[in-house]
């Protein structure tokens, strides 16, 4: 049986940033605090899942390709197949999909 998965291995970043935030807040002198604890809280008010970052992704580059994912299937399934190599049809159909959400 065949399976639709999808390439796309999202990678978020925010785990290190709020490392790197922690770590310059716990040195930081006490004008710069202010504004470090401000960053920190909203780095943290941020989550998404991973179906959430692929959508976003999806969306960017058929958005820098001037592509509405709403009303052009066909061709943002076309653009994330060319733009994303090793992306297969049934997946690129799937992240269209969720692209136009």
């Amino acid at each position: 049986m065949f399976t639709r998965e999808t390439l796309l291995v999202p990678v978020d970043g925010r785990e290190q940033v709020l490392a790197v935030l922690r770590d310059a807040l716990a040195d930081a002198p006490a004008e710069q605090r202010p504004g470090l604890e401000r960053a920190l809280q909203l780095v943290e008010a941020v989550r998404h899942d991973d179906d959430t970052l692929k959508a976003d992704y999806a969306r960017r580059l058929l958005r820098e390709a001037g592509v509405d994912p709403g009303t052009d299937e066909v061709r943002a399934v076309r653009v994330l197949r060319e733009r994303i190599p090793g992306l297969g049809l049934a997946a690129a159909v799937d992240l269209a999909a969720h692209a136009k959400d």
